[in-house]
Order: structure tokens, then sequence, then C-alpha cells
């Protein structure tokens, strides 16, 4: 992740050096603006889209003669839903990681004007458990817990 921000937030720095410090920070606030709108538009697409993917599994439970034939346009829709918001999720934390190359590359162009360095402790680095790791893991539970109900539990 570091990387995937400080290769381009270099190539941003190099471009934006002629820019006065006014517009520069003009350029800042509109990408952290973005920054923080594409994190909104993470959670809410989720709010919404994670729950009609798990509907499927109240759905199976409230069936009164639960078929494999009736379970599974169920679970394909569910887990389409789940994918589906994986996918838009991960072009929105796309868009976010374009935002914060910009915000870093401001951010080393105005410290480097200051005439200080750009403190080695800033890094963007990824945490141990990411968000991407967490949302690919309710992708294949979903799946998973789909598979094993139409092995076992339609009559």
């Amino acid at each position: 992740m570091a990387t995937q921000i400080n290769e381009p937030a270099d190539t941003i720095r190099d471009s934006v050096k002629s820019l006065p410090k006014e517009e520069l920070s003009l350029l800042y606030a509109q990408y952290v603006a973005r920054f923080l709108s594409d994190n909104s538009r993470i959670w809410v697409t989720g709010s919404i889209m994670i729950p009609f993917g798990l509907s499927g599994f109240a759905l199976a439970a409230a069936m009164r003669d639960p078929t494999f034939w009736r379970l599974f346009p169920v679970a394909v829709v569910s887990t389409a839903i789940i994918l589906i918001w994986n996918w838009i999720a991960d072009h929105h934390r796309a868009f976010q990681d374009r935002s914060m190359a910009w915000i870093v590359g401001i951010e080393k162009l105005l410290i480097e004007r200051s005439g200080a360095a750009y403190p080695s402790f800033v890094k963007v680095n990824a945490p141990p458990l990411s968000v991407r790791v967490v949302r690919w893991s309710l992708v294949v539970i979903v799946a998973l817990a789909w598979i094993i109900i139409l092995l076992a539990w339609p009559g």
C-alpha cells in the first residue's frame, strides 16, 4: 500500500511544484473532501447492500417448503448482491487511493518548501487486517453458507 500511494505522490509533487501555496491549499482541501466523500460512499453502499445480500438467509428460513430449486435463485441473488457491493467498494477504495496520493504529494511539497524533510514516520500503510480482506471474507462466508444450505437443507 505504501508504494501504491508514495510513488504516484512523488510524481504529483513534481507536477505541482510551480503552483503557489494558495492554489496548493485549495487542491489539498479538494482532495481531502474527495477522500472523505469516497469513504462515505463505501459505508453508505455497504449499509444498503449488505443487509439486502444477507436477507436471503432470512427468506430461506421463512420458506414453508424449501427445496433446492426454490433456494437456488435466492442464493444466487444473495451472493451476487454481496459480490456487486464488494466490486463497488473496491472502486471507491481506488478513488480514495488516488485522492490520498494527491494529499501525500501536496504534503510532501509543502513540507519541502518549508525547508524540512518529509518525516520518515509518515507512511500510508495498510493495516495488518485490511478492510479488503474483511470484505472478501464476507463474500466467501456468504457463498460457502449458501453452498452448505443448498447441499444440506432441502429435502
